[in-house]
This record gives C-alpha cells, sequence and structure tokens, in this order.
C-alpha cells in the first residue's frame, strides 16, 4: 500500500475539518497530471510552513481534469473554498505565484472519500527524510521503515476514535483491494461527468467517420464497396 502526502493551506484544511465534509476535492491549480495512488491508498494533509505537520488525510478514489465550475457544481465547499469567486480567485493567485497559464479552463482534482481530520495535539510531525524544499508532495510506501512508522502512527489515532474513523486490518484491504470506500456525491458526479463526456467523444467520433465514409463512397455518381478502402 501506498501513502502520499500532499501539501496545503491551513485555511483549506480548516473549513472542510469545520464543515465535516465526507469527501474533498484536493484541487491543483495546474495541469499536471496526478498518477501515484491507487484506489483505496491514503492521501496526506501536510499543511505549508510552518506548520509542518500531518494533520489529516483521506482515501483516494479517482483524479480528473475538469472545467472550474463543473468542480464547483461537484464539490462546493468540499473544494475547502466558501465560493465560486473565492475560487476563481484563489486559481488565479497559484497560477501568478507559479508562473502558470492563466487560460487554461481547467484545474486536476484528486478526489478523497471518508476524509479524517486530526486534533491538533494528534498532528503529526513530517518523516524525517521530509525535505523542506518539497513543493507538492512524497510518496511513501508500507514496505519501508520509515512508511511503516508513518501508517502505524495513523492507525493510533485513527483507532483511538480521535477521529471517527477506523482502519480496520488496511494492509489486507489495500493491498489485496477487496474494499472500497463509499463514493460521496461530488465523486459520483464526475463519475457521471466523465461517462458522458466519454460518450459524446465517442458520438464525435462514430459521426466523424460516418460523415467522411459516405461523402467519399460517391465517385462520379457511383456509389464504392467499403473494399475499396482497405
Amino acid at each position: 500500500m501506498r501513502m502520499y502526502i500532499g501539501i496545503t493551506d491551513k485555511d483549506w484544511f480548516e473549513i472542510v475539518k469545520k464543515e465535516k465534509c465526507e469527501e474533498v476535492n484536493f484541487w491543483k491549480p495546474g495541469n499536471a497530471n496526478f498518477k501515484v495512488l491507487k484506489e483505496n491508498d491514503i492521501f496526506l494533509f501536510k499543511l505549508h510552513a510552518p506548520y509542518d505537520y500531518i494533520v489529516g488525510g483521506g482515501y483516494f478514489v479517482h483524479f480528473s481534469f475538469l472545467p472550474i465550475h463543473l468542480a464547483w457544481q461537484a464539490f462546493g465547499i468540499k473544494n475547502g473554498i466558501h465560493s465560486l469567486n473565492e475560487f476563481n480567485n484563489r486559481i488565479i493567485k497559484y497560477r501568478n505565484k507559479n508562473g502558470m497559464p492563466m487560460d487554461n479552463p481547467q484545474i486536476g482534482c484528486i478526489i478523497l472519500a471518508e476524509p479524517f481530520y486530526f486534533a491538533d495535539e494528534d498532528w503529526i510531525s513530517v518523516p524525517e527524510d521530509w525535505k523542506s524544499s518539497i513543493v507538492q508532495g512524497k510518496q511513501y510506501s508500507i514496505d519501508t521503515a520509515i512508511g511503516m512508522k508513518l501508517y502505524k502512527q495513523i492507525e493510533e489515532r485513527i483507532n483511538r476514535n480521535v477521529v471517527n474513523r477506523r482502519l480496520e486490518s488496511h494492509i489486507e484491504r489495500y493491498t489485496e483491494g477487496i474494499t472500497k470506500h463509499r463514493l460521496g456525491q461530488g465523486a459520483f458526479r464526475v463519475a457521471v461527468i466523465e461517462a458522458y463526456q466519454r460518450r459524446c467523444a465517442i458520438k464525435r467520433h462514430y459521426l466523424f467517420w460516418r460523415q467522411l465514409i459516405l461523402g467519399h463512397m460517391q465517385r462520379g455518381g457511383r456509389i464504392l464497396s467499403i473494399m475499396d478502402y482497405c
């Protein structure tokens, strides 16, 4: 099983924690893909310095590129933002800061199910191999000593009922991929949107080739056989 520590703002975390969101969109302002985790792996929240602590996490469901307005429609405050206008302003701020293209209509959406939020006294210090130069995040595996230590720290806090979640033998669960976490409404909407987009893409592809073939099958008033194109 893999874990990923992603860096986020303190106010983003405080909003989703206060709202007790049962799913969250850990969004990215740029167009970089995210292929680190498999479904049900653990994604952890680490605050920006000077708060070098892991403060919670969630279970990876899916990564998707979405137009900003659709990300807001699907998740609303689960984006860790109070309004669509604030959402747009925050994206512009990060893109300006990092020299990203401003005309990109999409953002990266790391969709997480059943997030857990640690109380302040249970925040976890970053692992000993964490570097201050890390900008976005770092992955860990329970196959390493550092990764297993981190995993046990998370397990301990959850099993102590610091948050209202339990791991329930995650090593077997996530290694074998037997159990899936409950899909939230936002994640379900994204799945529907992507299925619709795929269907539209297939339909557009079909109509394009249908028109092309019909246009080319008629030459000099003669209808050609499809075999003429083989």
